[in-house]
């Protein structure tokens, strides 16, 4: 690289505020980034941008509008079409936003996880993210081609594109990962899990057992109906489990005895939990996945309804033996937890290449 380590370069990350997942992936790359010596600055918003700044306090942090997202049905397909309007002046202001940014701060590299506005015409532009080709529900696959194309022309405002996943037959993300005809370099990073260095804080077994983890994420209301349905097999249960609600406030009015409950957790007391379980619930939201991959755990994977890329992703999953799914309506019906038992481990192990990978990303931009 023509800029030497930490001679005032500059990075502005810009970060999508649908749900935790993006922030949380993007912490190991931040630190990276502040450990060989880059001024970091984030642009986030709602939950994700507190997420940050919590984890990142002495940086600068800086508001972008939310995409603003509403989930009204369990179709992501309806969803996208009531939200698709508001989505696109979302990205348009997004995009004046960061110009704003670009005028005060003159940073030297802009990364963009999931954000499609969040790029310069004049200053290098990073996009990451692991659905290079959309999932599509079956009833618009017809359509497929064309939302492909849309889809990678929202993309080409950018320089590279930097994929939380590796290639070939360690791949996470299935086909979708895939670039299949996208014109830009594309760079895969590996694992990006905030686990990778945390070190889990210590429980007293005996005063608080607990055999199975579950935690929650995603959009409402169906973030709440899958609490209301793992409240009703828990109460129903002999076993003793930790629920992470991943949620403020509102707090539950009737807990089961058999129940510790946590709206969130720091990351020592999180991992603790994961490695203390002898069982895991959670979403198949990426970002989850590849935590669990990263300390080589498995889990039972209940995907979002409605959402084809985590139905996509627990089923591809499951099928290669890394994880056990339900669709939510089989975990409802037949789903027991005192008779079916998923296992904590998996034997597979994924080397953490990203530092490496950016490195190489960045050598090419800055020969």
């Amino acid at each position: 690289m023509n800029l030497k380590k930490g001679e005032n370069f500059k990075v502005l990350i810009g970060v999508l505020d649908w749900g935790l997942g993006h922030a949380s992936r993007m912490v190991p790359v931040i630190k990276y980034f502040q450990s060989i010596g880059y001024e970091v600055n984030i642009a986030s918003s709602g939950k994700a941008a507190r997420f940050l700044i919590d984890y990142f306090p002495h940086l600068n942090h800086f508001t972008l509008p939310s995409y603003g997202v509403e989930y009204k049905t369990h179709s992501l397909t309806l969803n996208a079409l009531a939200n698709f309007k508001s989505v696109l002046r979302s990205i348009q202001s997004e995009h004046k936003s960061l110009k704003a940014l670009l005028s005060d701060l003159h940073p030297d590299l802009i990364v963009s996880d999931n954000r499609y506005g969040f790029f310069s015409e004049t200053t290098p532009s990073i996009f990451i993210g692991h659905q290079l080709q959309l999932e599509v529900p079956l009833r618009l696959k017809w359509l497929s081609p064309a939302i492909q194309y849309l889809y990678h022309r929202m993309l080409k405002g950018f320089n590279q594109i930097w994929v939380p996943d590796y290639e070939g037959k360690m791949a996470i993300s299935g086909k979708m990962g895939s670039p299949n005809g996208l014109k830009i370099p594309v760079y895969y990073l590996g694992l990006l899990s905030r686990f990778e260095e945390v070190k889990p804080s210590e429980k007293n077994d005996e005063n608080s057992p607990m055999d199975v983890l579950i935690w929650l994420s995603g959009p409402e209301p169906m973030r709440t109906e899958f609490e209301n349905i793992i409240l009703k097999k828990v109460s129903e249960s002999r076993l003793n489990f930790v629920l992470i609600r991943g949620l403020s406030g509102n707090r539950l009015q009737t807990i089961p005895k058999n129940l510790e409950v946590y709206d969130h957790l720091n990351d020592q007391a999180f991992l603790g939990l994961i490695q203390q379980a002898s069982m895991i619930v959670c979403r198949s939201g990426y970002s989850s996945v590849m935590d669990l991959l990263c300390l080589q755990k498995s889990a039972l994977l209940v995907p979002t309804p409605g959402q084809p890329e985590q139905e996509y992703l627990a089923k591809s999953l499951s099928n290669s033996k890394l994880f056990t799914s339900f669709t939510q309506g089989e975990f409802e019906r037949n789903f027991d937890f005192d008779s079916t038992y998923v296992k904590n481990t998996t034997t597979d192990k994924y080397d953490i290449k990203y530092k490496a990978e950016i490195e190489k990303a960045l050598q090419s931009i800055f020969p």
